[in-house]
């Protein structure tokens, strides 16, 4: 009963931050790869990993994005442990091998749907507080939330 109450807790507060966050696009380029373990889903590339420079010792590390008045991101600074502005937000990426990849950094989907995701061109994120953030999906060049 414990760990059923505990997984609906984890649903629960998933779903507020789905449906209350705050949306937060990232421009991202996409690859398209199959894995016969995991099916479709797409690799994503954010414009943002462009930012963070290459060779990097630290495995993890926390950065702070800016936003602006549509909601797009940039890349402001390394998190400094300075509190945050209205406009900013606390996001995490972790160094694979050499390259700083933003977490998460896939997309995965129902088999079948390639296709509709092929121009996405923004990661929709939604943000809860600083740095509670989850990816909830991907967006055309208007910013428009992909339904398959």
């Amino acid at each position: 009963m414990l760990i059923f109450s505990a997984f609906n807790w984890s649903i629960w507060q998933k779903e507020k931050l789905r449906s209350t966050g705050e949306t937060v696009f990232l421009k991202v380029s996409i690859v398209d790869p199959r894995s016969l373990m995991q099916g479709d889903y797409l690799d994503l590339r954010y414009e943002i990993e462009k930012s963070i420079p290459s060779g990097i010792k630290i495995q993890h590390w926390n950065f702070i994005l800016k936003t602006d008045e549509q909601g797009i991101a940039t890349f402001l600074r390394f998190d400094d442990g300075l509190p945050l502005t209205e406009d900013e937000k606390r996001d995490h990426f972790q160094v694979d091998g050499i390259t700083a990849r933003i977490v998460p950094h896939s997309f995965l989907f129902q088999e079948g749907n390639a296709e509709k995701y092929r121009n996405a061109q923004y990661g929709v994120f939604k943000f809860f507080g600083e740095d509670d953030y989850m990816l909830i999906g991907l967006a055309d060049a208007e910013r428009r939330l992909i339904d398959p």
